[in-house]
């Protein structure tokens, strides 16, 4: 059975009999298991909101993401490990607000800083989604000819990495290359196509490593630590069947 990424989460494939479970261990589960999580939150357009940056700062046990949208509205949102005792509470729309509130970066462009209603923030739902690296089994996908993953399907980014928007139009034109070269008669035309995912993925464990590195007055705290130490997403040679998964849009370094 295939398992393919859908955006933020995972779904069965209705392809299901292309690949068998050995081939592509990609558990989405991940409900009750320590990995990484992102609450976040859709805040209601503020007149006086007209900023148009993407704002990330780190915070003792995890990193912040703000945007505003062209509706008007603004992104919150707070990536931090799934077994962070944290993270319940973080489910709600005060609690949120309040400790992105005590980051001087956002403080400055939530609405709440202005006197939001507080009342409104409760009744606002807290969004839950895995967050993380996953890769499928390449040398098993090697061996079934024709076969090509695209974008999260192939490679899921952990958001801090800006790069899964950026991966999904890459890797699509890279297969549109591979099925062109395959009909002019090229030989192995999917081995190359594997070769540039290893490639990419190596590149990116470079740069992952390099914006968790970054914040370093956090960094004896167990979530920046911990994505340093060996074996870790960050340090890992290569992933196959890590059990986050996930997708986020974001501009600019990591955190600072």
């Amino acid at each position: 059975m295939w398992k393919t990424l859908g955006g933020f989460t995972a779904q069965i494939s209705r392809f299901q009999h292309i690949l068998p479970l050995s081939t592509a261990q990609i558990n989405c589960s991940g409900s009750d298991l320590p990995f990484f999580r992102k609450p976040y939150i859709h805040l209601p357009a503020d007149a006086n909101d007209q900023d148009r940056c993407t704002r990330l700062c780190a915070d003792d046990n995890g990193w912040w993401y703000s945007v505003r949208l062209p509706c008007g509205q603004r992104v919150l949102a707070f990536h931090l490990d799934g077994h962070d005792p944290e993270l319940n509470p973080l489910r709600h729309g005060p609690a949120l607000l309040a400790k992105a509130l005590r980051q001087p970066l956002l403080a400055e462009v939530l609405p709440v800083a202005a006197g939001f209603d507080q009342g409104a923030v409760r009744q606002l739902p807290v969004y839950g989604r895995p967050a993380g690296t996953a890769t499928l089994d390449w040398p098993a996908l090697a061996a079934m000819d024709g076969f090509y993953a695209v974008g999260d399907a192939a490679i899921a980014f952990d958001p801090i990495a800006s790069q899964g928007l950026f991966h999904a139009l890459a890797s699509s034109e890279g297969v549109a290359n591979a099925v062109d070269r395959h009909f002019a008669g090229q030989a192995q035309p999917q081995a190359a196509y594997l070769a540039e995912l290893d490639a990419i993925y190596s590149r990116y464990r470079v740069h992952l490593q390099a914006a968790y590195a970054g914040p370093q007055r956090f960094s004896s705290h167990p979530f920046w630590a911990s994505r340093l130490a060996p074996g870790s997403i960050a340090m890992a040679h290569r992933l196959q069947g890590d059990q986050t998964v996930g997708a986020a849009i974001q501009v600019g370094a990591g955190p600072q």
